[in-house]
């Protein structure tokens, strides 16, 4: 809860703290937050989108021209009701369906602003990884002022926008994405799955990034613990990471304990092979020590056969 605490208003925040909503608004910020861009400057305009859309004032009124309080009343007084039956218990009665009402409209209204969120995320969807577009969709081409002659909403203006620059001007700086990482990966040291790993498993096809993470994996890794580094990012723990920085630290951390435990197994296999070592020297010494004791005690008996059969001879 805490990233979309702080990605939100105050007023949105109360709403949204309140449960049985809170789970359902952490599981969507995981699902659809899953960069730092997407974090720090998406998240917040699509929710601006959204509640331009569906304005936190129609919870109040219950989405409706008739009140909470209105239709609380009138369903009390339906045969069959318990307020109807009741009679002294309205007011009781009257609260209660007020409150249910509430509840109603709040998961109705959660469940359309979910929805809205899952339409902006998508249609930043056409022209990533390319920040720059996304920001010049929202802040020029669907600027207040641009919209008031065309009479939508930021959302579809948004859309709309995406949707062209995919069109017409996407292809284009998708083919000059792609030579341009051709033209800095040229010589570079390391396999072509790393490089691919870079652009699309850590950087979503940001450019920028990709080149980071070739830099650090060039310098920073040595190329024996490479594919265990790669293996790393893809850890149960690394890979829900959405940032490239948070996530490339995690694999860092997790490619040294994974060394130390190397270390340490090697280390205690050397140590159970010296033991077995001089066991089994002990046991040939052992060996040795009682065959030659062996071998001197038949020695000590034929002599003493040998003398006893002369000294019957000369009698």
């Amino acid at each position: 809860m805490n990233f979309v605490a702080r990605s939100i208003s105050p007023s949105l925040r109360m709403e949204l703290s309140l449960r049985p909503l809170v789970r359902d608004n952490v599981s969507l910020a995981q699902k659809l937050v899953t960069s730092k861009f997407k974090k720090e400057f998406l998240w917040g305009k699509c929710v601006e989108m959204c509640m331009e859309r569906h304005p936190r004032e129609e919870i109040s009124s219950g989405g409706n021209s008739e009140s909470s309080h209105q239709i609380g009343h009138r369903h009390q007084n339906q045969p069959g009701s318990s307020g109807f039956l009741k009679g002294n218990n309205n007011h009781h009665h009257d609260e209660n369906h007020q409150g249910i009402n509430r509840t109603m409209y709040n998961e109705r209204a959660y469940r359309d602003r979910s929805t809205c969120m899952e339409d902006c995320f998508i249609s930043y969807e056409r022209v990533k990884p390319h920040h720059k577009i996304a920001r010049a969709c929202i802040h020029a081409a669907c600027s207040r002022s641009t919209r008031a002659s065309t009479d939508t909403s930021s959302l579809e203006c948004f859309d709309r926008c995406a949707h062209h620059v995919s069109l017409s001007v996407y292809p284009k700086l998708e083919c000059t994405d792609r030579k341009l990482w051709e033209r800095i990966t040229k010589g570079a040291s390391v396999s072509p799955d790393v490089l691919l790993l870079c652009l699309n498993g850590l950087c979503d096809h940001d450019i920028k990034c990709a080149k980071s993470c070739l830099s650090h994996v060039s310098s920073d890794i040595d190329p024996d613990d490479l594919s265990d580094w790669s293996r790393c990012t893809y850890s149960t723990v690394c890979a829900k990471i959405p940032e490239y920085g948070p996530r490339v630290r995690c694999s860092d951390k997790c490619l040294k304990e994974h060394k130390i435990n190397q270390r340490r197994m090697f280390e205690r296999q050397r140590l159970e092979a010296e033991s077995e070592r001089q066991k089994e020297e002990e046991a040939r010494a052992l060996s040795a020590g009682n065959l030659g004791s062996l071998s001197s005690s038949y020695s000590f008996q034929y002599s003493r056969s040998g003398s006893e059969h002369v000294f019957l001879s000369l009698d």
